[in-house]
Parts: C-alpha cells; structure tokens; sequence
C-alpha cells in the first residue's frame, strides 16, 4: 500500500528477503545491520573461494527458517551453486532426535559441504553440531558453514554459557565449522557499551531501556535520521514542500546515503 500511495517507508529491524524485492516495494529502504541476502552472499563467496559448487543445506521447519532458506537458494541458484541435497529437522530438535532421524547417514553418503540455516542459530546448531560429533561426522571429509542469522537480539557464542563461562566441550563441537558473521557478531563492545555511553550523556537512564533490544534503538533512531536528511536534501533541491510528498522521490534520495548513524 505505500507503494501504491508514493509514500516512502522505512523497515528499522531485520525483516524478510522478500522486501528487497523493489519492483513491489519500491518506496522502501532498510537500516538493518545485517539481512539474510547479505550473509547469503557472503556465504557464496566463500563457496567461491574454494571452488565448491555443490552443497548440502540443513534447515528446520517452520516460517523463519523457510524463509531464510529460500534466500540462500535464490542467491546459490542464480550464481550457479547447485543444491544437491536438503535436510529438514524439526523446529525443537535435540541432538538425539536428530540422531534417530537417520538424515546424519543420509548426509553422510551425499554431502560434503553442509550449510547450515535454522530459526533459532545458537540453539540448533549447537544440536545439530553435537549430533554430529557424536556420531563422528566432525572429520575433515566434511565442511560445515554456519552463516549467523539472528534476529536483531544480541546473541553470544554457543560455547558460552548462560553465566557466562566458556563450556569447552561444546566448543569442540564447532572444531571444524566456518562461522560466518558480520564485523560485529560477538563483540559487545563494538555496539552495546557505546550505545550506554551515548544514552547515559543525554541524561537517559540504561535502566529505562530495554537491552535486549538494543538494535530495536539504533534503527529507529537511524531511520528517522535517515528520513530527515533525505527530506531536507529533496526540499533543497526543489524548494517546493509538495514534493515531500513524493515517496519515490525521497526513496531515491535515500539510497545509498551514508551518514554517521546512533553509534
């Protein structure tokens, strides 16, 4: 509807792959810190680097992982990475009903570079990755690639313990695995204690805000940033307040635009 009505709009949280699509989104941009086409990406770049051309995915059911999947199938299919193979486990598998599966064996005859794309990253995989090394798939004959899809809430490593000790057996589970993640995936110092020291030096409280939902802050402050710059350069150029009007005018405006966003 925003597009039919020219109005701009601005997804300031992670959202599906589908809005990329600016045929029928055409008044939207993103302030996102990570998409699921972006990480799909550099997981194909590393396919590339080494020559792999074919690949296992293993995902889960349900919508999330669905929909992440089929990013990752988009980009491989266009770019020539062939999908030999797919294995589903439900949502809330554990290791051992992985392992009562039979789709280790499965994998095991058919796949050597495993992708690996679930709902819930840290917690699936973490079983997934112990089923392997139970059963003694964790060998060099095999490559697991882990791209890092969360949701905007932060996320430690899996070998990180709720008291935030590091759990060295589950570390080894991920011995032979390619973590792909962004330049900030676990380090809280890059977003979260900057964020704390702004918000504390405008006189705010962090105990009136909510830290789980850290990225939540920073996008919307990023997109009403964003929004403002891309009105003022449009009403700049045209000197007419009418064309604020225009979505798909101050959607052009707003591509690619840099500025020095809330951290």
């Amino acid at each position: 509807m925003a597009a039919y009505w020219n109005v701009p709009i601005i997804g300031y949280m992670a959202s599906s792959t589908a809005f990329a699509d600016k045929t029928i989104y055409k008044t939207q941009a993103r302030v996102s810190l990570r998409t699921t086409n972006s990480l799909a990406l550099a997981v194909f770049a590393v396919l590339k680097h080494y020559s792999w051309n074919r690949v296992a995915v293993v995902t889960n059911t349900g919508t999330m992982a669905f929909e992440r999947t089929a990013a990752f199938e988009e980009i491989f299919h266009n770019r020539g990475i062939s999908v030999v193979k797919k294995f589903m486990f439900d949502e809330n598998s554990d290791s051992k009903s992985i392992i009562s599966s039979g789709y280790l064996n499965d994998m095991k005859n058919n796949a050597r570079v495993i992708i690996c794309i679930f709902s819930s990253t840290r917690d699936m995989s973490k079983e997934f990755m112990q089923a392997v090394h139970t059963q003694g798939l964790n060998t060099h004959d095999f490559v697991y690639i882990l791209p890092w899809l969360q949701a905007e809430a932060k996320e430690s490593q899996p070998w990180i313990g709720s008291d935030g000790q590091l759990q060295a057996n589950i570390k080894t589970y991920f011995s032979n695995t390619l973590i792909i993640d962004d330049v900030n995936g676990f380090d809280n110092a890059v977003v979260v204690t900057p964020f704390k020291e702004r918000i504390e030096a405008n006189g705010i409280s962090v105990d009136d805000l909510n830290l789980q939902n850290i990225y939540g802050y920073i996008h919307l402050y990023d997109s009403l940033k964003l929004y403002a710059l891309a009105a003022r350069a449009v009403l700049n150029e045209t000197g007419d307040p009418k064309s604020l009007n225009d979505g798909k005018l101050i959607w052009n405006k707003m591509r690619k635009m840099t500025f020095l966003e809330a951290i």
